[in-house]
């Protein structure tokens, strides 16, 4: 009977791996059906309008009064009106803090939609280094050039451009959109959205969903897929400040408590400090649905994220993007102490710069901080805090029409297509919007290797014609679904 003693476990362990086989059956991820009429797209008219755009330097942080003036008004906002909103015949309205709002009417009595952008982009520190000037507006090489063309004034182009057609097709969209157009999500949102939630969401008719910039469409995030990422919710900014003070002296008798080397050692045990990390709900789902696309054991393991999630995170953790999507990051990005080089200085700071996943509560985070520091002397306090974010679904009207239009418009790919909902871990001026109760879903319809995502914020930004005339049926359609 000794050889009961080994079967019996042996059977065990098959049958908890027939089971979790069986749950990991399933079908595989499939587009909503959709209705939208097809476009025909002329990038060149896109990309010319983008161009134009592109050419007004608008990296100069608000107030408007600071930018180029045309007639009285920002330069960018002569150029939106004169390109499309007036040939459009569209109400448009500047709101205090200096945002533009286009409102695009539609026989529909639902709340509108909420279509977020912003003209505001980051400086250009080295020109020099640019293939085209970084302003210039050119169209050169198959690609529209310039600070923006990504982050995020190719988005607005697109959108207006899709209007444009609609309005040639004697179409109307399904329901009401506002424009909003922002000028300091780059800085950090105060004056535009978020004056906007605090003092204007009755003019802009309480509108239900946001639309925001967030993720692509990336050829490079899954082997042998082409992954649609939709990001649900984001981690929220929270800055933190660190503070050691002591006695000062003269540089030539140091000691090991100088308010510097305190502050070193505990920058050093921040550096080196890895926050617990886990699987939020949106990554489970989108482990699930590219579990579907992908055979046994792979499907298994991937549709099983509970059992594996040792695994799968340590899967996550290898890359830097992916560390960022399953847990908490903090980084060092300001240190300040000292005047002279023979003077100690008494006084030691720090900032650092936190990104919380949905669901971390910032007095939990500075607990888990200050542990890890684990030192009296040094002070921290926490100095921004914008607010909670919502998650949003992925089983919504809104989510399925954003869907089906991706599915209906990024083609032909080389690779099958999956949408998923993702954790964005960067931080948009959606997070206004979803504090007051509001959805937000955050997407470019854009098809983007790591290559030419590295042009945001980065050198050689540029969107490509094929891109305009994706984004452009892609919004063409969506503005027909939601």
């Amino acid at each position: 009977m000794l050889w009961l003693v080994f079967l019996v476990p042996l059977l065990a362990v098959f049958l908890i791996a027939l089971a979790l086989a069986w749950g990991a059956r399933g079908p595989a991820w499939s587009p909503p059906p959709c209705s939208a009429r097809p476009a025909t797209v002329d990038a060149e008219r896109v990309a010319q309008g983008l161009a134009g755009y592109l050419a007004i330097d608008t990296s100069i942080p608000p107030g408007q009064e600071r930018w180029d003036q045309l007639d009285g008004q920002p330069a960018w906002v002569a150029y939106l009106l004169e390109r499309w909103v007036r040939p459009l015949e569209l109400e448009h309205r500047m709101l205090p803090g200096g945002s533009l709002a286009i409102f695009v009417p539609s026989d529909d009595p639902r709340p509108p939609v909420l279509f977020l952008d912003h003209v505001d982009v980051v400086p250009v520190a080295e020109p020099r280094r640019w293939t085209q000037p970084p302003f210039g507006g050119r169209i050169a090489d198959g690609f529209v050039w310039g600070r923006g063309a990504l982050d995020n004034k190719g988005c607005l182009a697109m959108a207006l451009e899709a209007l444009t057609l609609m309005r040639e097709q004697g179409r109307s969209p399904s329901r009401r959109l506002v424009l909003l157009v922002t000028p300091d999500e780059e800085v950090d949102g105060h004056s535009g959205s978020g004056r906007v939630v605090r003092e204007h969401l009755e003019e802009l008719g309480f509108p239900e969903v946001v639309l925001d910039e967030g993720s692509f469409v990336l050829p490079d995030f899954y082997p042998g897929l082409t992954v649609a990422a939709v990001a649900v919710a984001e981690k929220s900014f929270l800055r933190v400040e660190l503070k050691v003070t002591g006695q000062g002296g003269h540089a030539s008798m140091p000691s090991s408590d100088t308010p510097s080397a305190v502050l070193v050692r505990a920058l050093q045990r921040v550096a080196d400090w890895d926050p617990p990390a886990h699987l939020s709900p949106p990554m489970r789902e989108t482990l699930w649905r590219l579990g579907g696309a992908k055979g046994f054991p792979l499907s298994w393991i991937l549709r099983n994220s509970r059992l594996f999630q040792p695994l799968l995170l340590g899967i996550f953790q290898r890359t830097t993007a992916g560390n960022a999507v399953v847990r908490d990051t903090v980084a060092i990005t300001v240190v300040r102490a000292g005047e002279k080089e023979n003077v100690l200085p008494g006084l030691a700071e720090a900032t650092l710069n936190a990104r919380l996943l949905p669901g971390q509560q910032p007095e939990r985070f500075l607990d888990l901080l200050r542990a890890r520091i684990a030192d009296p002397r040094v002070h921290l306090s926490m100095t921004t805090w914008p607010g909670q974010d919502r998650m949003g679904g992925w089983d919504t009207p809104t989510f399925r029409a954003i869907e089906a239009s991706i599915a209906a418009t990024v083609g032909p790919l080389e690779h099958p297509l999956v949408v998923v909902p993702v954790v964005t871990p960067g931080t948009t001026d959606s997070r206004w919007f979803t504090e007051v109760g509001l959805e937000a879903y955050r997407f470019h319809p854009l098809l983007l290797d790591a290559a030419e995502r590295a042009g945001i914020h980065g050198v050689d930004e540029r969107v490509s014609l094929d891109n305009l005339a994706r984004g452009t049926r892609f919004y063409h359609a969506l503005f027909q679904l939601l």
